[in-house]
């Protein structure tokens, strides 16, 4: 029996034994009346401070956020219906936990940078995508941004619902960013949605360079060759006199020596296909140097560092051992007059091999030599392009290939990070 019963049993009690009384004239109708409506009075009191007691034990625990108490009293009715009101309220909180956890999950698997901001600048969401992009830990408000470009949340400030920013991060990254203007939770908020189309960019401008060496390769091989089979064939056959003799001569060796030119550009149309397999930097790397320093003035030294020393890449040997010869190559030029063929005092080229927070495995090398203009460190990777007068400008664009052949990249870090002129290999 639960207590409502016993309460009702009780006054059902106490009436009968007024009534009792009353009709055993020990006591006048009025004596009894009043007994019954204190008795009635206590239990009805009694019985309410219960149920209060119980609904603000409810609610408390409402508050405070805790949807897992239970009522074990005397099973009263609203005991029984607060107890399923909290079930339910456990339910909801359980599902919405569970969307939660969904949402959390999709929204920081997402490729693309988002960000939510309040009207007074405070990121009240951010994913990964967008931590890693702009190389933060963490982002309270907008004004983190200003380490990378002021002038970043200052548009971002400004930016209005449907408009379209193109930003350019260094080294490498071209972003996109869209605003989208929404309310949530009754206040006004501010969506960046931001994309990196640098890296589908440079694939875009690479294959048209390739197809366009192509295209020049087939059209000046093809005009070439006759001119070489018609000076052969005049020495050959003909007695000429010396001074025609020289003349032919020179257009054979000239026409020879373009042919030659132009097959060195065969292997930025033709990257062959990746063979990945497990490498070791350190003996690598250590390979790299000794050979290196066989090739490069003696005066330039060489540093390497490895950390972990265990640390791995998996990667083409051939095509990586290409990309750093060529690398080390640029950088002894770098650092040698090209006119006296001196070393710059001091000179130095450093190879550091590490891994960073997202486990890439990241190979810097650099140089003390005269830092890149500008003008040039956005077109040192284009193929033809050279800042040396006898450079064909092959080298750095074929590096570039190579790398995307195996799913890596190399990039010119921005002076701002260094001093040093630094390329950067990164292996995912």
């Amino acid at each position: 029996m639960n207590r409502c019963s016993i309460y009702i049993a009780a006054s059902v009690a106490c009436a009968f034994c007024a009534g009792l009384l009353l009709g055993l004239h020990k006591v006048d109708f009025t004596v009894a009346a009043a007994i019954a409506a204190i008795i009635f009075a206590a239990i009805a009191v009694r019985y309410t401070r219960r149920q209060r007691q119980s609904v603000e034990l409810m609610l408390g625990a409402v508050r405070n956020h805790d949807t897992t108490l239970r009522l074990h009293g005397d099973g009263s009715v609203i005991d029984d219906q607060l107890n399923e009101i909290a079930e339910i309220l456990h339910d909801v909180r359980r599902q919405a936990y569970e969307s939660e956890c969904t949402y959390s999950t999709i929204f920081n698997r997402i490729s693309a940078a988002v960000l939510v901001v309040d009207n007074a600048g405070f990121v009240r969401m951010v994913n990964n995508a967008a931590l890693r992009l702009f190389g933060v830990e963490v982002m309270p408000h907008l004004d983190t941004l200003a380490r990378i470009d002021p002038r970043l949340p200052i548009l971002l400030g400004n930016a209005t619902h449907g408009s379209r920013i193109n930003f350019s991060l260094p080294p490498s990254a071209e972003l996109v960013i869209t605003t989208t203007l929404e309310e949530i939770a009754g206040e006004p908020m501010k969506i960046f949605l931001a994309d990196n189309i640098g890296a589908e960019l440079q694939q875009a401008e690479t294959e048209s360079w390739v197809k366009l060496t192509r295209v020049l390769i087939h059209e000046i091989t093809n005009s070439l060759t006759p001119i070489v089979s018609i000076a052969r064939t005049l020495t050959d056959e003909h007695a000429l006199s010396q001074e025609h003799q020289r003349g032919i001569d020179t257009i054979g060796l000239t026409a020879r020596n373009l042919m030659e030119f132009v097959e060195s550009f065969r292997t930025f149309s033709h990257t062959p296909k990746a063979r990945p397999e497990p490498i070791e930097l350190l003996p690598f790397l250590t390979g790299q140097v000794e050979a290196a320093r066989t090739t490069i003035p003696a005066g330039i030294r060489i540093s390497l560092s490895v950390k972990p020393r265990d640390l791995m890449i998996y990667a083409d040997p051939g095509m990586t051992a290409r990309v750093i010869t060529n690398i080390i190559n640029n950088a002894a030029a770098a650092l040698t007059d090209s006119e006296t063929g001196s070393v710059k005092d001091g000179a130095e080229i450093t190879i550091n091999a590490s891994c960073d927070d997202a486990e890439n495995v990241l190979i810097d090398i650099a140089n003390n030599g005269e830092q890149i203009s500008t003008d040039n460190t956005s077109r040192i990777f284009t193929p033809f392009f050279s800042t040396r007068s006898n450079g064909q400008g092959i080298g750095l664009a074929l590096c570039k290939q190579l790398m995307r052949a195996q799913s890596a990249t190399i990039t010119l870090l921005p002076y701002t990070h260094s001093p040093l002129t630094t390329f950067r290999l990164t292996f995912p």
